[in-house]
């Protein structure tokens, strides 16, 4: 129990009452299975639980040898884990804006997606602040030291928002050229009191990553508003998609035992 738990300076009774406050809905809509993870920004001991970016390499660099979101969570043992930004699949570096504690570790903005192209209303970062809280206002070509002297704590660059303040944002915010349809999503994103989701999103057919699996982004945008989401952005999906509550893997694991090696993971810990 205590190897299980053990890290980042949160006792035992800490992590486990942690993952005991995580709640996780299970269904189907559109055709396709969702797993909607309420993550509370209180565990029910009263210990806050924040997430931040992290980079997978054991030496964490951008350059080191990556893992998956669940080898990640075996190794560093935090409370939640799934699987965050977009990434060049040949250098495995992640693309654009990537702050984690503070310093920049990757500033280029996308300028296309592996040679496909984007839109000039897509691939912006996701922001975390000092308090956890989750935003998205800045553009593509947003420069990650601007951002970290306005505040800015962690940064991941994923598809992008689509929704805001409990409304749909324009689909000019999320007109995903490469997975415009149907996808296997994950998102992230905030409820009014301030308690986190995760979302991830697949077809139902363990083990296989379909390209007509999953949902649109005006169907999940659909299902998060009738469950009272304030706040909601697409991280990297498709086969890189992994959601691991403590060291569960609740998703189904598309590549390998394991799962696909990515360079960026957010995870959540108590404080």
């Amino acid at each position: 129990m205590t190897e299980l738990f053990n890290g980042l300076g949160a006792s035992v009774s800490e992590k486990a009452n942690a993952i005991a406050s995580i709640s996780m809905e299970y269904g189907r809509a559109y055709g396709a299975d969702f797993y909607l993870i309420r993550i509370p920004r209180y565990s029910i001991d009263g210990r806050r639980l924040k997430p931040r970016v992290a980079l997978t390499s054991e030496n964490g660099t951008v350059t080191g040898t990556k893992t998956s979101a669940l080898n990640f969570a075996r190794r560093e043992k935090p409370v939640f884990t799934l699987n965050a930004g977009l990434f060049n699949t040949s250098t495995m570096v992640p693309q654009g804006q990537t702050i984690i504690d503070g310093k920049a570790k990757t500033n280029t903005p996308m300028a296309d997606d592996m040679g496909s192209p984007i839109s000039e209303d897509e691939c912006y970062p996701l922001c975390i602040d000092e308090n956890g809280d989750l935003s998205a206002p800045y553009e593509r070509t947003a420069d990650a030291i601007a951002m970290i002297a306005d505040g800015v704590k962690y940064a991941v660059t994923g598809w992008g928002q689509f929704i805001e303040n409990f409304a749909k944002c324009d689909s000019s915010k999320y007109n995903e050229i490469v997975h415009a349809g149907t996808y296997i999503r994950q998102s992230i994103g905030q409820f009014d009191n301030g308690d986190y989701f995760v979302c991830t999103v697949n077809k139902g057919r363990n083990g296989i990553a379909m390209n007509d699996a999953g949902m649109t982004y005006d169907q999940l945008a659909e299902l998060l508003l009738s469950r009272g989401v304030k706040f909601a952005y697409s991280l990297d999906g498709g086969g890189s998609c992994e959601t691991v509550v403590g060291l569960r893997q609740i998703n189904p694991v598309y590549e390998g035992s394991a799962g696909r090696a990515v360079p960026t993971v957010i995870r959540f810990d108590v404080e």
